[in-house]
């Protein structure tokens, strides 16, 4: 029997505006991030990954969904102009 050479490859999306309010919501509710990522259908490390790269430590403000937007607006706009 011949194996499968094709290669799955693993489709993601961008996290939307309304998957990180609902981030916000969810962990001023208390919800550990393997909650929100049931909740979201998404893989913990993306929720780990969404909350670290987002988090602010200023005056402890923590996980705002509208600047974690903002910021993922600019490395989108940033990346796309570095390619020619």
């Amino acid at each position: 029997m011949k194996k499968n050479t094709l290669k799955e490859t693993k489709m993601y999306s961008h996290l939307s505006l309304e998957e990180r309010e609902e981030i916000a919501i969810s962990l001023e509710k208390g919800l550990k991030q393997y909650e929100i990522a049931a909740l979201l259908n998404r893989s913990a490390s993306t929720i780990s990954r969404e909350i670290k790269r987002n988090i602010s430590t200023i005056r402890n403000v923590g996980y705002r969904a509208n600047r974690a937007q903002a910021k993922a607006d600019k490395r989108k706009t940033q990346l796309s102009s570095s390619h020619f």
